[in-house]
């Protein structure tokens, strides 16, 4: 009688004693039992599945949104924390950070950022631009912050005098103007220069000197708040300070001295100032 093997699936004699083994391979099992320890223990756990995705070596990896959105879909499938992270891969901590971040923004995008914040304050400006007139525009923005113990770095208060239209090693000089400076700079002048001297006087006086107008770039002398500085630091050349504080300190209590007379005269000044810009076809000017 002819059966299939139930061990090498192959039609065979089948002895009746043999059950459904051929005659060879009861023999051959015969000759070598198979071994009863190997024969008792458990069959081996199937090993884990290949990660989706190539493996980063960096301990910061930062995941991208494919690698995000598979998180969210193995997830949905009921797949356990553990398992999603070795298919990412990733460690479970970044799992269960994206899967919050999901349920709370429907969205695996990164959060817009606010961008750096700026290091100084409006206190801190003035001191810094203040201390470059007491020392007469010839300090380096490295001396300023050693004499007065300023404590951002150097870059940041040669921005701050930049700001103020204070150039190279502080000291201010006049550089040549681009067709394009000297275009914004008559911009400017032509189109203020129908204003009186009482509506530059109500804009000056309104915001405490500080003129709340989009001057072009390179204009000192479209702006009298250079007059103002220069003011300002022969008063306080005279009140000696040696620290950061006691200056902030001499230029609050000049500022708060400073004559309305004075700025009434600087805002007059103005529609003279647009003027000269305008005979002088955006170049620089006498002021």
């Amino acid at each position: 009688m002819q059966l299939v093997c139930s061990v090498c699936e192959q039609w065979k004699d089948i002895h009746y004693k043999h059950g459904t083994k051929c005659n060879d391979c009861h023999h051959e099992q015969q000759r070598h039992p198979p071994d009863a320890d190997a024969a008792s223990l458990p069959p081996a756990a199937p090993s884990p599945p290949p990660p989706l995705f190539p493996r980063d070596s960096s301990s910061h990896s930062h995941l991208s949104i494919e690698q995000r959105w598979t998180i969210v879909a193995l997830h949905r499938d009921g797949r356990d924390d553990n398992y999603i992270a070795e298919r990412i891969p990733c460690d479970v901590k970044s799992v269960r950070r994206w899967l919050q971040h999901y349920e709370q923004h429907h969205s695996v995008a990164d959060e817009p950022r606010s961008g750096r914040p700026r290091m100084t304050d409006e206190a801190l400006d003035t001191a810094i631009v203040g201390a470059a007139y007491v020392e007469n525009h010839f300090s380096t923005p490295r001396g300023l912050k050693r004499k007065y113990q300023f404590e951002p770095s150097a870059r940041t208060i040669n921005r701050r005098l930049q700001e103020a239209n204070l150039f190279g090693r502080v000291a201010r000089h006049k550089k040549r103007l681009s067709t394009e400076e000297k275009r914004k700079r008559l911009s400017f002048a032509e189109g203020y220069k129908g204003w009186s001297k009482e509506q530059w006087e109500r804009t000056w006086l309104h915001n405490n000197g500080i003129s709340v107008l989009d001057f072009p770039p390179y204009s000192p002398d479209l702006n009298p708040i250079e007059n103002l500085w220069s003011d300002m630091a022969r008063r306080v050349e005279v009140r000696p300070a040696s620290t950061m504080e006691a200056l902030q300190d001499v230029i609050a209590e000049e500022w708060a001295a400073t004559s309305l007379t004075f700025l009434g005269k600087l805002a007059h000044s103005m529609p003279e100032r647009c003027q000269a810009v305008i005979d002088a076809k955006g170049d620089h000017t006498k002021y």
